[in-house]
């Protein structure tokens, strides 16, 4: 990941950004910082001066945009500079780059204010990435900074930091708790964002991080949580490694980095389980070099950017930056290369244990369930309380994973693409002449033969409800997942199916659609349309829709099942 940048970083010290037009500065807030910081770390443990110096060059440059600073603070940036300065004062500090510019980094760290830490009624990912830089931060043996700065109030900044990390998470992830087969785990995304798979593992490394920086001062609520919300981690992965199959930053490589991170650290720090924490970390790692990888370029911050970069801008939110979220990543790799201790390694644990998963996080706002069976792994979602505007929050059958000939796991249902459009949902959607009914669940439960049920009904798009007492099944059948759900006389629905846009287009019966490995059951039968538009994901570049019409039903149940082709 750091082999690239070097040669592409410009004499001031700044990056091209692929995702903006290959321009710098165009990333995140923090992209110089946590990139700097990202390739000072792995230039000193390879011994790479090139790559010690173009990290070094970035943060110098970083440092001396006060106006930045003043006027669009970011705790990450906090969190990479804080952090980089420590690091580069202990192993660096003689060279030119630094010891020349050392001036302008201690300015900049002297002027550090907290911006999330002074009110934490709720939470964020931000939050975490705040105490890891106030506790870098307090480390770095500078003198009091400037009126209300971090430095001119160390012993608040510190509390609150502690306070955060050992009672305010584990409370909070206390309420997050659910069942992964029959032991307790604690989910830990952003819940005013609709709970996102990719913050969890956000949140995880970010955790981990924080408890490192605690050290003998992390309390055992914390090493409690940590393990806890290693083994939700552990639970909602895919077989293939995937922590980032719906919601927001969808597939976006630094969730895999940091749940690598999260899952060493819980070993080394809160003694979880080696035997399941550190397949966990290699999965993660495995898919980040697998189904990521790294171009001329950069690293490809999603597989759909790997597929076809030209058009990125389908799949990835708009907020992404490439030098920023590549940076992330490359510092949580490097975090848990630190800590892992490659002598006396376990095996990899068998990724195709009978298991349950299911969390129910404020059961209005969001639901899930994860099911994996020897040839079979399929995730169901309840979706949002409000109709979603954005099919990676979608409702039903979200994810579905089986062995390909080679044996190794990969997606069989295209994730859901990101959309912007209005409300939607893949559904199945209940058609009326007043407007269309999506589907919402309201609470859902696994039973032991891996049958998801969720109980809800129909909304519509102001979010009223039309039907309730609905409930949707998903059953487990080999390889297969059928849904089935009942009708009433005279109903007529509408459901979607992606469907990878490269090669021909998928073959129709009147039963079933079918193509590029995937096939998609449904009786009774029902006429199929393709959307003109292309979808896109930050898994696949390039995605058609094909919608299944059901005719006014006879009063009978509908049955779709989705499968390998």
């Amino acid at each position: 990941m750091a082999g690239p940048w070097p040669g592409l970083q410009f004499p001031d010290g700044t990056f091209p950004d692929y995702l903006h037009g290959d321009l710098a500065p165009r990333s995140t807030r923090y992209g110089e910082a946590m990139l700097g910081y990202g390739l000072l770390a792995t230039g000193l443990r390879e011994d790479d001066s090139e790559t010690i110096d173009a990290g070094l060059r970035a943060l110098r440059w970083f440092v001396r945009q006060t106006d930045l600073q003043r006027d669009h603070p970011s705790v990450f940036a906090h969190a990479a500079v804080a952090s980089a300065y420590n690091l580069a004062r202990r192993e660096a500090a003689s060279r030119p780059l630094f010891a020349g510019a050392r001036d302008d980094w201690e300015r900049w760290l002297r002027r550090v204010r907290l911006l999330w830490l002074p009110a934490t009624t709720h939470y964020a990912n931000k939050y975490l990435v705040e105490a890891v830089a106030v506790l870098e931060l307090l480390d770095a043996e500078l003198e009091v900074g400037a009126t209300g700065t971090v430095l001119d109030q160390r012993a608040d900044a510190r509390r609150r930091a502690e306070h955060l990390v050992n009672g305010h998470v584990p409370a909070l992830a206390e309420r997050g708790a659910f069942a992964v087969g029959d032991k307790r785990a604690y989910f830990l995304s952003d819940p005013e964002g609709g709970n996102p798979l990719a913050y969890q593992g956000l949140s995880f490394g970010m955790y981990a991080r924080a408890l490192a920086l605690l050290g003998a001062t992390a309390s055992e609520a914390a090493r409690t949580t940590l393990r806890l919300v290693g083994r939700a981690s552990w639970g909602l992965m895919g077989p293939d490694g995937d922590v980032a199959y719906a919601g927001r930053s969808q597939e976006q490589a630094w969730a895999l980095a940091l749940t690598a991170y999260g899952a060493e650290a819980a070993v080394e720090l809160a003694g979880a389980s080696a035997a399941a924490h550190r397949p966990l970390a290699r999965r993660a790692l495995t898919r980040l070099r697998d189904e990521h990888g790294t171009g001329p370029r950069g690293l490809f911050l999603t597989p759909s950017l790997r597929e076809d970069l030209r058009d990125h801008g389908r799949g990835v939110d708009s907020y992404a930056g490439v030098i920023g979220y590549a940076g992330l990543t490359l510092v949580a790799a490097n975090w848990a290369t630190d800590v892992r201790d490659e002598d006396g390694a376990p095996p990899d644990a068998p990724p195709d244990a009978p298991l349950a998963a299911r969390y129910a996080l404020e059961p209005e706002k969001t639901g899930f369930a994860v099911v994996r069976r020897p040839r079979l792994w399929f995730a169901v979602r309840t979706a949002a309380k409000t109709v979603a505007d954005d099919l990676r929050y979608d409702f039903g059958l979200v994810a579905l994973k089986a062995p390909r000939g080679d044996g190794r796991w990969g997606d069989v249902l295209r994730p859901r693409p990101y959309t912007h459009h209005g409300a939607d949902s893949a559904g199945p959607v209940l058609r009326r002449s007043a407007g269309p009914g999506l589907p919402a669940g309201e609470r859902l439960a696994v039973a032991g033969d891996g049958t998801v049920v969720v109980h809800g009904g129909f909304r519509t798009l102001g979010g009223e409800w039309l039907r309730r007492g609905v409930a949707f099944r998903f059953e487990p059948d080999g390889d297969r997942v059928r849904l089935a759900f009942p009708t009433q006389r005279g109903d007529r629905f509408k459901f979607s199916a992606f469907f990878r846009a490269a090669g021909p287009r998928p073959r129709v019966t009147d039963h079933a659609i079918e193509g590029d490995g995937q096939r998609v059951g449904f009786n009774p039968s029902a006429t199929v349309a393709f959307d003109d538009d292309v979808y896109a994901s930050g898994r696949d570049a390039r995605l058609i829709r094909a919608n299944l019409f059901f005719p006014a039903s006879d009063g009978g149940p509908i049955h779709i099942t989705v499968g390998p082709a």
